[in-house]
Parts: C-alpha cells; structure tokens; sequence
C-alpha cells in the first residue's frame, strides 16, 4: 500500500472489498483509476458494492496535521469525507 501511496500523490489509501450485501457496512464509491469519491456509512439504498475494508495508509505528515485528526475525531464521519473533499483518497 506504501508503494500505491507515494504513486497516486495521495494523502491515504483505503483497502476496499467488493460483497454482496453491502448494508452493513461503509459504502466506497470509486472513479475507475481508483479515486474515492463518496463515502457513505451503512446506507439504506443500494449505492455500490465496494465497501470500507478497514485497513488504511496515512502519509505520516497527515498524522500530524491538528485540523484533520483532533481529539474525539471519527475516522468514517470526519477523516474520510475531508480527504474525499480534497482528493486525497485513493482506494
């Protein structure tokens, strides 16, 4: 995943899994060269099959910045959505 960090000169790579019942879980939404470019948490309405897999690489400067990973933060709510914002997520 380092590797495809440094490549894509993206802030943090997410591992996604593609399953048949994705309800339960946080929904990616993917350009086709692997950008995310929507997140959505345990939707109602079918909206991919690709879901958040759970392991994820930082760019270690990011780990430092205040304004993204403050006290109480959540990663699914708050972390994620930002980098999708700025084009930092890559899966």
């Amino acid at each position: 995943m380092r590797t495809l960090l440094r490549s894509t000169n993206k802030n943090c790579i997410i591992a996604v899994k593609e399953v048949e019942d994705p309800s339960q879980h946080g929904v990616v939404v993917t350009e086709q060269d692997g950008s995310v470019i929507k997140y959505f948490d345990k939707p109602v309405e079918y909206i991919s099959n690709q879901i958040n897999a759970g392991i994820y690489c930082f760019k270690a400067s990011l780990l430092d910045d205040p304004q993204i990973f403050k006290q109480g933060y959540s990663l699914e709510r708050e972390v994620l959505p930002q980098l999708i914002t700025e084009g930092h997520l890559h899966s």
